[in-house]
């Protein structure tokens, strides 16, 4: 999946999975139109519209929760890398105060972070960032630093204050590129389409071809929401991927 996305469009993706899931459903309404007569079906319609009620609502319920936790945690993530990107710049207009040597060396390791941050924290191949160190290492270096005049203590104590805020920033940020959404809700969601799916073979439909229609219908809105579901939860992959430009705004300085 890490290929595809790194390589294919991630609407065309969207519609091959959508596609796949028709076929699929379509293979299955064609079973169960050939094995299952219309009589007995048509005897059992309050019956299967009960379940096929409730089945739908506790699923829809499900589906619209892990969407809404999914997003929330992709706008959540957004809105760090704003922050992060903020604590750079600021780290960097602070630095203005200290001297010219000292200035010069905080605002190439600030900028180098940034360009580790774009080249190696935003991939598509399943690999895990490469760690970066640098803000740690400016940490350390600036305590070396003695100032000469107190306005450059006050300058520094505010460094290290955001730093801080930065390397903690950084660290919400790398805990988003595995996936949040568990397994076992992966699950339910899947089997909660399968049941969905198939509670609506159990009607009787004519002409055949409006019972494809209708559950065309419902198969590719599942199908979408479920693709829609996989790419909040991976927030740093494909065309979808969280913004980065806030660490190419810095690298303009």
């Amino acid at each position: 999946m890490h290929y595809l996305l790194s390589h294919v469009s991630v609407f065309a993706l969207c519609l091959v999975f959508t596609g796949i899931c028709i076929i699929i459903t379509f293979l299955g309404l064609f079973y169960a139109r050939k094995k299952l007569h219309r009589n007995v079906l048509e005897k059992n319609h309050e019956v299967a519209a009960s379940i096929y009620e409730i089945a739908g609502i506790i699923y829809s319920l499900i589906l619209a929760f892990v969407i809404v936790a999914v997003w929330e945690s992709y706008q959540r993530l957004d809105e760090s890398i704003q922050k992060e990107g903020a604590k750079l710049g600021n780290i960097i207009v602070h630095a203005g105060e200290l001297n010219d040597t000292m200035e010069g060396y905080v605002k190439k390791e600030v900028l180098a972070y940034a360009d580790e941050v774009v080249k190696n924290d935003w991939y598509s191949d399943g690999k895990k960032p490469i760690k970066n160190i640098r803000l740690q290492e400016l940490r350390h270096h600036l305590y070396k630093f003695h100032p000469d005049k107190e306005n450059e203590q006050r300058v520094l104590n505010i460094l290290d204050d955001l730093i801080d805020d930065a390397i903690d920033l950084r660290h919400d940020r790398i805990a988003n590129n595995e996936s949040h959404v568990p397994g076992l809700v992966w699950l339910v969601l899947i089997l909660g389409t399968c049941v969905a799916i198939i509670c609506s073979y159990l009607f009787s439909v004519e002409p055949a071809w409006l019972h494809y229609f209708y559950v065309f219908l419902l198969t590719s809105l599942i199908a979408m929401c479920l693709f829609l579901i996989y790419m909040l939860d991976h927030p740093f992959e494909g065309s979808t991927h969280v913004s980065n430009l806030p660490f190419y705004e810095l690298l303009d300085y």
